[in-house]
């Protein structure tokens, strides 16, 4: 936008533009206040005393661009890591995170061979470089994604940069796990795997309580390492099948897997 102001007497300067766009009837040209924004390009003159006149140049805007440049890895704090590079000509000011889950590459065995609760995806704000320069910069997303119900599944990652002209860049996509800590205790991965299928689908209730039973039947050959883990199993166990038995609502799955994910 330019914005110009004569001084002296009224008249002895008249402006002559072509960059507005504006056709036909314009504002008084002599007016002391002038203001237009450039749409094209073409010359800005002042005529008069001392007048003096330029060429104006548009220079297209172009697409912001962001790139994936490598897997998502998992840090020694339990985080994932996802590395990407984001450039535009006049600087980055946002974008987004989008995660969705890859159904094809899932592998549909025991408690996800039941349809699926519906579930939105992961949609997160594009991480921006805290200080330096926009226009180019290196950053990752830093994420835990342990306690997700997709947690180490199939996922497509789908990264957009946006630019302050409100630009989108093309989406880069990645198919990738939804990489996040592992429980390689065999209790906690039957806890984790049995909360897992709770989430995926209410579907799941009975089936995981059935689960349950027969882990905790017989406590004293040592499953569980202390008495209160096994008290606070079984405790979760009831309270599952008396929600299952009445119709398990997505509140009080959430509150179980919830309770599952503590123990």
């Amino acid at each position: 936008r330019i914005t110009l102001r004569f001084y002296g007497e009224a008249g002895d300067l008249a402006l002559a533009e072509t960059v507005s766009g504006v056709r036909g009837e314009k504002p008084a040209e002599a007016a002391p206040d002038q203001s237009f924004s450039v749409v094209e390009a073409g010359e800005v003159a002042i005529n008069g005393p001392g007048g003096r006149s330029w060429r104006v140049d548009v220079i297209a805007d172009a697409r912001p661009h962001v790139v994936i440049t490598g897997n998502p890895d998992l840090s020694a704090d339990g985080t994932m890591t996802l590395p990407f590079n984001a450039s535009d000509d006049y600087g980055v000011v946002g974008g987004s995170v989008v995660i969705t889950l890859d159904m094809p590459a899932l592998d549909r065995r025991h408690g996800l061979q039941t349809a699926p609760d519906a579930r939105e995806p992961i949609e997160m704000a594009l991480p921006l470089a805290l200080t330096g320069d926009r226009r180019i910069f290196s950053e990752a997303l830093v994420e835990d994604f342990a306690a997700h119900p997709w947690a180490n599944m199939p996922v497509t990652y789908s990264i957009r940069s946006e630019d302050a002209a409100t630009q989108l860049s093309p989406v880069a996509s990645l198919a990738a796990p939804l990489t996040a800590r592992r429980f390689f205790d065999p209790l906690a991965a039957a806890v984790i795997e049995m909360r897992r299928d709770l989430l995926w689908s209410r579907e799941n209730g009975k089936r995981v309580a059935q689960l349950m039973r027969a882990v905790s039947h017989r406590p004293e050959d040592g499953v569980f390492r202390r008495e209160t883990d096994y008290l606070r199993f079984r405790t979760i166990l009831r309270r599952l099948e008396v929600n299952v038995s009445h119709g398990l609502s997505e509140e009080k799955r959430d509150e179980l897997a919830g309770a599952l994910w503590q123990l």
